[in-house]
């Protein structure tokens, strides 16, 4: 019996433009600096310098690094050490190769951060896929109490889905309350009640159902796993029952 590789983001990419590249017109892309989806009505030029004056995107060209940009589909078995897809690594290439398809983009070769946008991408619905970042305000460090909840019921349910992915594939997940200006005790806290309140959320999924293209990831997560390590991870969503 072969030892399962804990999973790269590139893995999962590869699996996520299987599964939705065709069907839904959609492809993740490993190896920004900063998570973003882009509708393929809007060009990634615009929308990646937008980010720039916030000091999260540097110069064309530089926001795609260590991984550079990988389409997975149509490069499966690349480097992981230094990737490009057919030269892929200014913002220009990109944007004339990929216009006319939906862009979600993680961090690195992260596979948390990979699994954190399909999670958003699963609960969007068509109208907010439509829109960059599907029309959400980012709040940054130092938000206060009301900022706080609104941002946890915003993240709730991807963070569900993101637990029971990292689940399907053997990962280990962290809730993420994404609020650096809190001392140590106070972050604590928060992570306790937020972690209550997601393991509610993935208790109710887990009873009721998984929305369809969730569902549809963690049976292609399953799979993948069973294939490459000729085993089956004991805690799994998908045809087996799920492991809380």
């Amino acid at each position: 019996m072969s030892k399962h590789r804990e999973m790269s983001g590139i893995d999962i990419a590869d699996i996520f433009n299987t599964c939705f590249s065709q069907s839904m017109n959609t492809r993740l892309f490993c190896g920004a600096h900063e998570p973003l989806y882009i509708p393929n009505t809007e060009s990634v030029l615009t929308h990646l310098y937008d980010l720039s004056s916030l000091g999260q995107v540097q110069e064309e060209g530089q926001n795609f690094r260590s991984v550079d940009v990988v389409d997975t589909a149509n490069q499966p078995n690349a480097d992981t050490q230094k990737i490009s897809y057919q030269g892929v690594s200014k913002l220009s290439d990109m944007d004339s190769l990929y216009k006319n398809c939906h862009k979600l983009f993680s961090r690195f070769d992260y596979a948390s951060s990979a699994l954190h946008e399909i999670a958003h991408w699963c609960i969007a619905g068509s109208e907010r896929r439509k829109k960059i970042d599907y029309g959400y305000w980012y709040a940054p460090d130092g938000r206060d109490t009301v900022q706080q909840h609104q941002f946890e019921k915003v993240e709730v349910k991807p963070q569900a889905l993101e637990a029971a992915f990292a689940s399907a594939c053997g990962l280990r997940f962290r809730v993420s309350v994404d609020n650096l200006s809190l001392n140590d005790d106070e972050r604590e806290t928060l992570v306790q009640r937020f972690s209550k309140s997601v393991e509610a959320q993935l208790e109710e999924y887990a009873k009721t159902g998984f929305p369809e293209r969730a569902q549809i990831f963690i049976n292609a997560l399953n799979e993948y796993v069973t294939k490459t390590s000729n085993t089956k991870l004991p805690c799994k969503y998908g045809e087996l029952a799920p492991c809380l």
